[in-house]
């Protein structure tokens, strides 16, 4: 609605991938429960890991099919940003995003853009600190990159039409990459 305003709070798309597929994996395949999507648990317990499945999304400079559509069969991998944003993404003017907020930096833009006065958020589904380098090899981040591209490209329109600031968004888009 061109009145609407909006507040989105973004992560890096390969971490956030890492942290959609550990989380899935737990609940379907760990606690047991009922997959969101016909033959998620199939899917998640072949792959296992994230790492497998980003090292079997490309054969050569071609899409695997087959891996490709394992990874629409896994819930928080299938709805993505573009699923969550496609309404607003492209279609929206830059003053209706009143705060863009990266994960990395929520206290201080809840402070800075909002006003509010947060002394600490809870972590939640999360081990503490970024994503270890060990959990994906760099030929797995390579592949998640490319195939993550729509992703980042949604990211980076909302950095390019929001007022985070320049070092916010260049550790968003470049989270996957830190050692710990």
């Amino acid at each position: 609605h061109y009145r609407s305003s909006y507040c989105v709070l973004l992560r890096n798309p390969v971490s956030r991938a890492a942290s959609a597929f550990r989380w899935r994996y737990w609940l379907v395949c760990e606690k047991g429960e009922r997959g969101k999507f016909p033959h998620e648990n199939q899917v998640l317990k072949r792959y296992g890991t994230l790492e497998n499945l980003a090292l079997d999304l490309y054969r050569g400079n071609s899409v695997n099919a087959r891996a490709a559509k394992a990874w629409r069969q896994i819930h928080h991998l299938r709805e993505d940003y573009r699923h969550h944003l496609r309404h607003i993404v492209g279609n929206i003017r830059p003053d209706q995003l009143f705060a863009t907020i990266s994960q990395h930096h929520v206290i201080e833009t809840l402070s800075t853009q909002l006003g509010l006065d947060v002394p600490a958020l809870p972590t939640v589904n999360e081990t503490p600190g970024r994503l270890r380098r060990a959990e994906l090899s760099t030929r797995a981040i390579e592949n998640l990159e490319r195939f993550l591209e729509p992703e980042f490209q949604t990211v980076e329109w909302l950095v390019i039409n929001s007022s985070l600031q320049p070092e916010h968004a260049e550790k968003l888009l470049g989270a996957h990459r830190l050692d710990p």
